[in-house]
């Protein structure tokens, strides 16, 4: 069995843990949900964009994107109602 596995299921574990808390505390701190929510997603935003920046990541053509349902840009909605 590849031990690596194991030790990223362990590490992602850990994450979750410690992001649960980082944000219950920020809503503590903000006294308010929605500005703590706002200031969750938005510095995940910028840590996606400074990475697939530094990755070099390639964009799909207008046509391409144009050609995705609508009900596919609405995965981010899903999350909220968690």
């Amino acid at each position: 069995m590849n031990y690596i596995y194991l030790l990223f299921a362990f590490i992602v574990g850990l994450a979750i843990t410690v992001q649960a808390g980082v944000n219950a505390n920020l809503r503590q701190a903000m006294a308010n949900p929605i500005l703590a929510a706002i200031i969750s997603f938005g510095s995940g935003f910028v840590a996606l964009v400074l990475m697939f920046l530094a990755t070099g990541g390639s964009t799909p053509s207008f046509e391409t994107i144009k050609q995705i349902s609508w009900w596919k840009w609405t995965g981010a909605l899903w999350a909220l109602s968690i």
